[in-house]
């Protein structure tokens, strides 16, 4: 599951755009290390939420989403 966006919840809105990677399944460290991403589905556009559990909720709904494809 990946995000392209400036992570507005989070952080400062004049913020660089981030990427992130959520892997399932899978528990290895591979921080800093080069790897290749294949996008194969685009699930919704960007959502500006209230707080950090209504942001958790749609993560959640997400993986779902990704998971049962």
């Amino acid at each position: 599951m990946l995000y392209i966006g400036k992570r507005s919840m989070l952080e400062k809105k004049d913020t660089k755009p981030q990427v992130e990677v959520h892997i399932f399944d899978f528990d290895r460290q591979i921080y800093g290390q080069e790897m290749t991403l294949s996008l194969t589905h685009r699930i919704r556009d960007d959502i500006r939420f209230e707080n950090m559990e209504q942001l958790a909720a749609q993560l959640f709904r997400d993986k779902q989403m990704i998971m049962a494809m």
